[in-house]
């Protein structure tokens, strides 16, 4: 979140924060783009976050998200468990 926040500093219209996926207390259609990054897979029913992310988003916006698939399918992930 620092690198973000030092590399956008100059942009007037972006923000960086981190949220309560499932409570987001931001104002609704505020963004035309959220990164979500490793947060969805952490919520035990998505769609709870989804439709938080889906109502922050001005209309036409978009929702960028990067997810790990299960663990059989990342092996390596049973080093850090």
């Amino acid at each position: 979140l620092e690198v973000a926040e030092r590399q956008t500093r100059h942009l007037p219209n972006a923000a960086t924060a981190i949220v309560e996926l499932e409570d987001i207390q931001l104002e609704s259609d505020a963004f035309d783009v959220v990164l979500c990054r490793h947060g969805l897979m952490f919520a035990s029913d998505p769609s709870g976050p989804l439709g938080e992310i889906h109502r922050v988003l001005a209309p036409g916006g978009r929702l960028v998200t990067g997810t790990w698939g299960k663990r059989d399918a990342n092996p390596w992930i049973g080093l850090l468990f």
